[in-house]
């Protein structure tokens, strides 16, 4: 039983078979339901009422799960729910003469019943159906027309019920619905009870397929004590009053209160998992808080040197990092590491390494010396099989040279004259084996030279056509700006792959860091996020 309405509480689905059974077996023991002492009419408007209210708590708060999750499926089968309730409330008014009397009492209660049965199951079908069609294209424009479709539907269906039962009232002869004696006394109301086999064994059945929930559960459950109701009401009912007549408008209450409980099991589950979304985000906000407060809000100032960088991490924590250390001869050493993923592990494993350099930094002055041991913190302290690349850079400007190695990272020069060249790896990616030896390498940097360094994000940027953003790209960026301040053609770099990529999801971290040697050129406005920028006039 569990396995066709997952979700369900167990004591739910018990409690509503116990209830549903009920009625049978109290007859079975020789126990009789029917009105005794004329309190036949009173207790009919009692049980009519109490549906009614049942429906209208259902649909105040489908209409709450919608302002809290803004799925239309639960209003409008909820609105459906209901106005089948306003039916019961226009019968009662109606046989309790307050509204339009009848004019025939005796086959007009039988006669409405039969007819609010059907109309309750065909709107639950017809409910549940406008949301069972090939593709999402019906369900996203119901959507997008939002509440006042969802009330739309609500007047639709009430003026239907209130057309229903004040015809039935007004018609000075009814069909006769009831015949005593015969093996199927109401036949009328054999089609209800058709209909709900029907919509208990097909429809409602997909419809929480296709949209599961503990309400549409619910609606599959409810189904059980309809098809009861109407069983009793078909074949057990020769009369007003009788025990058929009173069992199936108690069981029709059980039936209302499946769909409601469910809806209040979903709006307690909805409220609870929206606090604790709330809750996730906040310490994720704290975390990225954190986060960026590693990032250098400004370069350190180096006679000679201009600096810029920027770090946008694709999720709200990243793995990519960027930084700047003073080694122990005092020069400066620019690091970029691009730890794999951008979840929370990646982000720990970006704060471990960053900690790691800045600790180990002061005590040497060989940038090859500082990745393996890098690479021997993160083989040995890492337990989820993450990898790294990672890029130092020491740049003498007493020398004119810059010396780096590349752990699985690449890095670009860009000479004054308008010559590219590409910084290789010189080593194996961070992480894979405590024994990988990166090696040093020096290059010239001459005034105006360029340095450029970026990670994964930006490299392997593709379009909507999946077309890699690559190096070629990047290149020309910073060469068409080379002329810019650093802080400009960071952030004309970072626009480019954004624009490149068509306003998609990022879907890696972005970093980019940017150095010219020689004569300093006045910086512009800094980028956007985490842009850091720094010029000095050289020695």
């Amino acid at each position: 039983m569990k396995s066709f309405f997952p979700d369900l509480p167990r004591s739910l689905l018990w409690t509503v078979l116990g209830l549903t059974f009920l009625p049978p077996l109290l007859n079975l023991a020789g126990v009789r339901l029917e009105a005794v002492g004329g309190t036949g009419p009173l207790l009919h408007s009692l049980l009519e009422w109490t549906a009614f209210c049942i429906a209208l708590f259902t649909v105040i708060l489908a209409f709450t799960h919608f302002a809290l999750r803004r799925d239309v499926t639960t209003p409008i089968i909820g609105t459906a729910l209901f106005c089948s309730g306003l039916i019961d409330g226009f019968l009662t008014l109606t046989a309790d003469r307050l509204i339009t009397p009848a004019v025939d009492l005796e086959r007009f209660i039988p006669f409405a019943w039969a007819i609010s049965r059907t109309f309750n199951v065909l709107v639950m079908v017809v409910g549940a159906s406008m949301f069972l069609g090939r593709g999402s294209d019906g369900l996203v424009r119901t959507r997008e027309r939002g509440l006042r479709f969802v009330l739309l539907v609500a007047l639709l269906f009430g003026v239907l019920a209130y057309s229903a039962i004040h015809v039935c009232a007004v018609t000075p002869s009814l069909p006769q619905t009831v015949f005593p004696g015969r093996p199927i006394p109401r036949p009328w109301d054999s089609v209800p009870l058709a209909l709900y086999l029907i919509a208990g064994g097909v429809v409602l059945p997909k419809f929480a397929r296709r949209h599961p929930s503990l309400f549409s559960y619910g609606l599959v459950l409810s189904v059980v004590p309809h098809i009861v109701t109407q069983t009793y009401a078909t074949f057990g009912s020769t009369e007003l009053y009788d025990n058929g007549f009173m069992a199936a408008r108690l069981l029709r209450l059980v039936a209302y209160s499946v769909p409601l409980s469910g809806l209040i099991l979903e709006y307690v589950r909805v409220s609870r998992s929206e606090g604790e979304l709330r809750a996730a985000r906040e310490k994720l906000r704290l975390a990225r808080q954190v986060q960026e407060g590693l990032f250098p809000e400004f370069p350190p100032r180096v006679d000679g040197l201009e600096l810029a960088g920027l770090s946008t991490p694709a999720d709200a924590m990243g793995g990519d990092f960027y930084d700047y250390f003073e080694l122990a001869d005092g020069s400066l050493c620019l690091a970029v590491v691009d730890v794999s993923g951008h979840d929370i592990g990646a982000s720990a494993l970006m704060a471990q390494s960053r900690g790691f350099l800045r600790a180990l930094a002061p005590r040497t002055g060989d940038v090859a010396t500082l990745v393996g041991d890098l690479n021997r913190f993160v083989s040995e302290e890492v337990r989820d099989h993450r990898m790294a690349s990672g890029l130092l850079v020491r740049f003498d400007q007493d020398r004119g040279i810059l010396q780096y190695a590349g752990a699985g990272h690449t890095g670009w020069l860009l000479s004054a004259d308008g010559g590219e060249t590409e910084l290789p790896a010189t080593g194996p990616v961070l992480g894979i084996g405590r024994s990988s030896r990166v090696e040093a390498v020096e290059h010239p940097f001459q005034n105006g030279d360029l340095f450029v360094c970026t990670t994964d994000g930006v490299i392997e940027a593709e379009s909507l056509g999946g077309v890699a953003f690559g190096p070629r790209r990047m290149l020309d960026v910073v060469s068409r700006l080379s002329d810019r301040p650093v802080v400009e053609i960071v952030a004309a770099l970072d626009r480019a792959v954004r624009e490149f990529c068509e306003q998609q999801p990022q879907e890696d971290d972005i970093t980019i860091v940017v150095v010219r040697a020689g004569a300093a050129v006045l910086s512009g406005p800094a980028g956007r996020n985490r842009t850091a920028s720094q010029t000095a006039a050289p020695r």
